[in-house]
């Protein structure tokens, strides 16, 4: 699915800068790195509980609120783990592109190590290439 479709889904959620950031394989589609499936979204505290009274929270190995293609991440999701980055310095941190908030590519780089998984090990690569052609230019 396109990034511009999926953004155009997440407007409708209504979230605000300095509410949210998008992470996960957004800050790659965003940047033509790689296509994204879905948006994975990091929210403060108070938006969470805000969303978890409109909609329903599934606990698998997390917790998670899916509106369509958007899933609200919350407690015991990787990408919060505070030992890596906060969510609020996520947030406060993020890089604003074309009017949304997206996870820091350094700040991703580190949830992707040490994830480790296959996939994440593809997109480090892809983030450091994305990163040493931009400090060339």
């Amino acid at each position: 699915m396109s990034i511009s479709t999926l953004l155009n889904e997440f407007d409708q959620i209504g979230l605000n800068i300095g509410e949210y950031v998008i992470t996960g394989s957004g800050p790659l589609a965003v940047r033509n790195l790689r296509e994204p499936h879905d948006i994975d979204i990091l929210v403060l505290p108070e938006i969470w509980n805000k969303y978890k009274n409109m909609y329903p929270v599934r606990s698998e190995r997390f917790e998670t609120i899916q509106i369509g293609n958007i899933t609200l991440l919350g407690f015991g999701s990787h990408f919060a783990n505070p030992k890596i980055c906060a969510v609020e310095n996520q947030i406060k941190n993020a890089d604003i592109i074309d009017g949304h908030s997206y996870v820091n590519l350094l700040t991703l780089r580190g949830f992707k190590k040490a994830l480790g998984r296959e996939k994440d090990l593809a997109d480090i690569q892809l983030m450091d290439q994305f990163l040493k052609v931009k400090s060339s230019n």
